[in-house]
């Protein structure tokens, strides 16, 4: 997913945690903190307008039922563009299937379509109809939650109207955390949001991608019980949030950085345009699909 050797030429000590699911992301995180974290773990703290949520059970809670106020948002950022189900009926419809084929469409398997399976020569989970994202969750303290839910919801409906043309996603978060002070380490966490096989949950990805508490909470956590955070300075701070380098991206990703302010995410529709106006840089620069401004 990363460039592992560009990652190396930095000449920083670091770590790339992956994780196949938020699941499995804070089952990592649920743990007791590490014996060298001598902090205190601000991912338990009852700040919900830092966090977004009243508890660590709470957020727990929400990654893994969904986020369902994260529809809402979506609906803000593309009126009606986005109802249930809308997307993947789209996509389907631009596509024929028969009883047996190359392997199954997950969400026509899963309502008991017969004819479920993608013929040969009609696959459209080839390469050239996968769109990759890499969305950057790293934000500073000083950005408010507003704006973080505000690009989340963007992306997904960016996600939304992708799929919608038949093109299927796949989609990774990712947060940079460089040590504190004089420290120069990087903790990068990868957290995969959506399998390009998978149909678009909304209040799943929703959560992922853009709840505070998914960096606030479910991240933080991570540092908490991560070794490679001990004697590093994160336990002061939990980091400063970097951006990846071009050079760490593969050439077939689209990369949307992180945060650098809360400027052109104030509102649903400046998140939708600095969001589309990242992606189709990101998808000129690499010969990949854009998308309308």
């Amino acid at each position: 997913m990363l460039n592992i050797e560009e990652l190396k030429k930095v000449g920083n000590d670091f770590e790339l945690l992956v994780f196949d699911s938020i699941s499995e992301c804070i089952e990592y995180g649920d743990k007791p903190k590490s014996k060298g974290w001598k902090g205190k773990r601000e991912s338990r703290c009852n700040d919900e307008s830092f966090t977004g949520s009243k508890s660590w059970e709470e957020s727990k809670k929400l990654a893994t039922l969904g986020w369902k106020k994260g529809r809402e948002l979506v609906n803000a950022s593309l009126a009606a563009i986005f109802e249930s189900g809308a997307s993947e009926l789209q996509a389907i419809e631009n596509e024929s299937f028969a009883v047996a084929g190359t392997h199954p469409n997950v969400p026509l398997f899963l309502a008991g379509e017969i004819s479920n399976m993608y013929e040969a020569g009609n696959d459209n989970q080839n390469s050239a109809n996968i769109i990759k994202l890499i969305i950057d969750i790293g934000a500073s303290c000083s950005i408010d939650k507003k704006c973080i839910a505000n690009r989340g919801a963007a992306v997904a409906a960016l996600v939304d109207e992708i799929e919608s043309t038949g093109k299927r996603c796949e989609i990774w978060t990712v947060e940079n955390a460089q040590g504190s002070g004089s420290k120069t380490n990087v903790l990068h966490s990868l957290v995969c949001a959506k399998q390009s096989g998978e149909a678009l949950d909304i209040d799943r990805v929703a959560f992922v991608i853009g709840h505070p508490s998914m960096l606030r909470r479910v991240l933080f956590s991570v540092l908490e019980v991560s070794p490679f955070a001990d004697d590093s300075g994160y336990d002061v701070s939990y980091g400063r949030s970097i951006a990846l380098r071009p050079e760490v991206i593969p050439n077939d990703s689209i990369y949307i950085t992180l945060m650098k302010g809360n400027d052109g995410y104030r509102t649903p529709a400046d998140a939708m345009k600095s969001i589309r106006k990242i992606y189709n840089n990101e998808a000129s620069a690499k010969g990949l699909m854009e998308v309308s401004l």
